[in-house]
């Protein structure tokens, strides 16, 4: 009985094995048909033309900020860290997809770090902007948290990227892919021109070879050399037609640019192996099966960079040797040949020094970056930036995973600047959209979730990959759901300042982000969904295509966004193209092409890093069971806008302020805190005693900071909120986000819109209203505040509260537009405790303002506080010890 179990137990180990064993996943790109891979490759090319137009001698070799199209036709000449650092790697990248040459990239790129060592830096960090060319930080001075990030990521990535670069072949057929690619925009540019006279029947030959390439080294030479007469004629014919590099005329001068850029490594690097390529068979029969096989070997591949370099060629020794014994006195042809290997180990060993020094600059760059002064010990967060103008660093921090930042953090990890716990200090807020539940992120971007994934690996079921997918998933829907395409990231949007030039701001899906107002906006950018190519290839394709169809691909790639919360131009057509191109963003794009359609080149470089190896468990982070729900909201009446999957986001919305229950939000920084209802009621706290006086009744909910508003012409009076004058309401919509509330109503054609929040970092509560005049004529308001203080415990102020008003003294102090509370501590070893109220109006000189401390003398006999009378009539500017303190102004 027991031979059964016997065998399971022997047995266990490789049952765990086959339980436990994931083949490995084949590559997405997989999942696409030819045709969708070649136009992703055009995508890119055309992307890749940014840089290779912008960046030269006029940009300091550094990356421009952006270009805008419309209105201007003007480059921005100025940069950042981030610029810089994607330019850096999509510049190794070009080398892949065949669009620069090994000798291309380390030129251009010692120049571009040739730059970097004239700026100026502060802790080893690139300040945040540089005016081109002149190379000046532009003031004010900072030092950026998560640009820093995105430099070191982008350095760490190039200096492993750059050693695999001169071990790769110095020239291969990933040059007719290249050539390919812009052969395919020429041939698009001239239907779209209707260019009838260019006959593309002379470019046929090389068509044919990038269609089918040559299997041999020296074939792929003699047929680019075979060529290049017909490739250079066309492109003189195509400039004369168009008079200027423009259209076709410009494609036609890419495809004989980058055929003259690989006949240039032929010329320099190869020229020897031509030579053995020339050779007879009756010349190599003398030298033996070994050498003629190491000869036909030589011709199939190229050597890279670094063999080169360093003489290590297999059949160039064998041949010494060989002859060596056979012919003592020397060859004629070996002569040749050995004189031609000189000289390109020589050429070769001149770009591999440049190339070994590009590493090492880049190395001592990264390492020079102090991030540790950026990091708050106490909190374990990094600060967001440092002012160097001020020498101060911000109040702001850094505090979601589901952020930009994480990569910078992730960094910091790595090199040890800040301790592993800086990791699980990030917040994790999730929240349920359907049956998903969802990591949030500030703003609900793509850009938050999917950026660092440019440069970090994510794995299968840990909480990084989920949390992508998730993003991605809800993207699309949202996209279904209001009718547009998928993507939404911070961008340029159609909105001009007086110098016509587009504005940006940070946009998202608003079940995703924190942020309020989310939902007022609709911009997509198409840079978003080529950041979820690698999750989701089949969808990004048909989007693109689609936004394609839009209009949005032109000459640099697609267009930075298009505003579909703007009308078009174009009758009949919804939305307005952003005519613009940002640095980071084409540089993005580029960078998640390569990684998709490469084998995830720029990861595995990233990812090369001993360091990066080190601190790889964090990426294994596990996907939370049961997540705790930071945010479970409730809608009540008509939805403010409309959700994607029909269940609550995460700010709880509100059209009217009769439930059946008051809906409350919580707003607290630990120590001081407010509650507040959909009615605009509720009360403040600070360290366990109410600062404001309030009693449970879901009757009433008459309770918390009021503030009245009147116009005396009219003899109309309403309040900011339903409480506590009441009355019909014209509309009313009120929006709990998590970190503050907003009341907005309309009445009287005066539109109110009030957000409350707490401070952070110190126990103070602000309240600020915008009133906007929606009439057409002018309106003359006065506003009265009004607060009803305890400044005791609750319970204390429930037992006995005529008799601890007593203890409560009330000043006012004109100068500073406030009115000062304090209440006496009723032993030695209480503390007094104070409270300050100012009201103050942007732009005024706080002229006009009156006090009152008396509730009793406010309200009036016989009214309530519904139709006080303190807003009626000037105050008989009560203070000091009072029967009933308030504080009104």
């Amino acid at each position: 009985m027991a031979g059964p179990w016997l065998v399971l137990w022997f047995l266990s180990p490789v049952i765990g094995w086959l339980l436990n064993f994931s083949p490995p996943r084949e590559p997405r790109r997989l999942l696409l048909l030819p045709r969708d891979l070649r136009f992703l490759r055009q995508v890119a090319r055309r992307t890749w033309r940014y840089f290779a137009d912008f960046v030269s001698e006029e940009s300091a070799w550094l990356p421009p900020d952006n270009y805008q199209v419309s209105h201007q036709d003007r480059l921005a000449l100025r940069t950042s860290p981030t610029n810089i650092g994607l330019w850096m790697v999509s510049a190794l990248a070009s080398h892949q997809f065949g669009y620069s040459t090994v000798d291309q990239v380390v030129e251009t790129l010692s120049r571009t770090m040739a730059s970097i060592g004239k700026l100026e830096r502060y802790a080893g960090h690139l300040l945040n902007w540089y005016q081109l060319p002149s190379l000046t930080p532009l003031e004010p001075r900072y030092v950026s948290a998560v640009d820093s990030g995105n430099l070191l990521g982008a350095l760490w990535s190039l200096e492993h990227g750059l050693h695999e670069l001169i071990s790769r072949p110095v020239l291969a057929e990933g040059i007719l892919e290249g050539l390919r690619d812009t052969l395919d925009i020429l041939k698009q540019t001239i239907a779209e021109e209707r260019i009838s006279s260019l006959d593309l029947t002379r470019l046929s030959g090389l068509q044919r070879a990038c269609e089918d390439p040559p299997a041999r080294l020296i074939d792929l030479l003699h047929l680019l050399r075979g060529v290049e007469p017909d490739v250079r004629s066309f492109a003189d014919e195509a400039r004369e037609q168009a008079y200027v590099e423009t259209g076709a005329a410009y494609w036609a001068r890419q495809v004989e640019r980058q055929l003259a850029a690989g006949l240039q490594i032929a010329d320099r690097y190869l020229a020897w192996l031509e030579i053995l390529a020339g050779l007879s068979q009756a010349e190599l029969a003398p030298l033996g099966e070994e050498a003629v096989l190491a000869v036909h070997q030589a011709l199939e591949r190229a050597p890279c960079l670094l063999d080169l370099a360093h003489g290590n060629v297999a059949c160039v020794l064998l041949l010494q040797s060989t002859l060596k014994e056979t012919h003592p006195a020397g060859n004629g042809w070996m002569d040749g040949l050995m004189e031609a290997f000189s000289k390109s180990r020589w050429l070769a060993g001149e770009n591999l020094g440049l190339a070994e020094r590009l590493i090492r600059d880049a190395g001592e760059l990264s390492d020079s970056i102090d991030l540790r002064f950026l990091y708050d010990q106490d909190r374990r967060l990094f600060s967001i930036r440092y002012n160097v103008s001020e020498a101060r660093p911000d109040n702001a921090f850094y505090d979601l995973l589901a952020s930009e930042a994480r990569l910078g953090s992730f960094v910091a990890i790595a090199r040890g600047d800040v301790p592993i716990e800086h990791w699980f200090s990030m917040s994790r807020p999730y929240t349920a959209i359907g049956r998903r539940r969802v990591l949030l992120s500030w703003t609900g971007s793509m850009f938050e979730y999917l950026m660092p994934l440019i440069f970090q690996r994510s794995y299968g079921n840990s909480l990084l990959e989920q949390a992508a997918e998730a993003a991605v998933a809800i993207h699309i829907a949202y996209g279904r759901e209001r009718g547009v395409p998928w993507g939404i990231s911070e961008s340029a949007f159609a909105d001009l300042d007086q110098n016509k030039t587009y504005q940006y701001k940070a946009s998202g899906v608003p079940e995703l982000g924190l942020k309020r107002d989310l939902e007022d906006e609709l911009v997509v950018a198409p840079y978003a969904t080529l950041l979820a190519v690698r999750l989701v290839p089949r969808e990004t394709v048909q989007n693109l295509r689609r936004l394609a169809g839009l209009g949005m691909m032109n000459d640099y790639g697609f267009y930075e966004a298009m505003d579909f919360g703007r009308p078009s131009r174009r009758m009949g057509e919804r939305g307005a193209i952003v005519r613009a191109y940002m640095a980071h963003h084409q540089g993005m794009s580029f960078l998640s092409l390569t990684n998709f359609l490469h084998d995830n080149s720029i990861q595995r470089s990233f990812h090369a890093d001993p360091r990066v190896r080190a601190v790889e468990p964090l990426l294994h982070e596990r996907v939370p069971v049961l997540p705790p729900l930071h945010h479970l909201s409730v809608r009540e009446g008509l939805p403010s806008a409309r959700s994607v999957s029909g269940v609550a986001p995460s700010v709880s919305k509100f059209d009217t302020p009769h439930t059946s229950t008051p809906k409350t939000q919580l707003l607290s920084n630990g120590r001081y805190a407010v509650v507040l209802t959909n009615s605009g009621g509720g009360y403040s706290q600070w360290d366990g005693h109410e600062i404001t006086r309030w009693r449970s009744d879901r009757t009433r909910d008459s309770w918390g900071t009021f503030c009245y508003i009147r116009e005396a012409e009219s003899d109309r009076t309403w309040s900011n909120t339903y409480q506590p004058n009441g009355g019909k309401l014209e509309s009313y919509a009120v929006n709990f986000a998590l970190d503050r509330a907003v009341f907005q109503r309309t009445d009287n054609g005066i539109q109110v819109r009030t957000e409350v929040v707490v401070s952070p970092e110190d126990d103070v509560e602000i309240r600020h209203m915008t009133l906007i005049n929606r009439s057409v004529f002018v309106r003359r308001l006065d506003l009265t505040s009004y607060v009803e203080l305890s400044m005791v415990p609750h319970e204390a102020d429930r037992q006995h509260p005529a008799f601890n008003k007593l203890f409560i003294q009330t000043e006012a102090v004109p100068e500073q537009g406030a009115l000062l509370a304090c209440r006496r501590p009723r032993s030695p070893d209480e503390a007094p405790i104070y409270a300050a109220h100012r009201f103050t109006v942007e732009g005024s000189a706080d002229k006009g303002l009156r006090f009152e401390t008396d509730r009793r003398r406010f309200i009036g006999r016989g009214r309530t506080l519904t139709n006080p009378a303190g807003i009626f009539q000037a105050p008989g500017q009560s203070a000091g010890f009072v029967l009933d303190p308030i504080l009104s102004l």
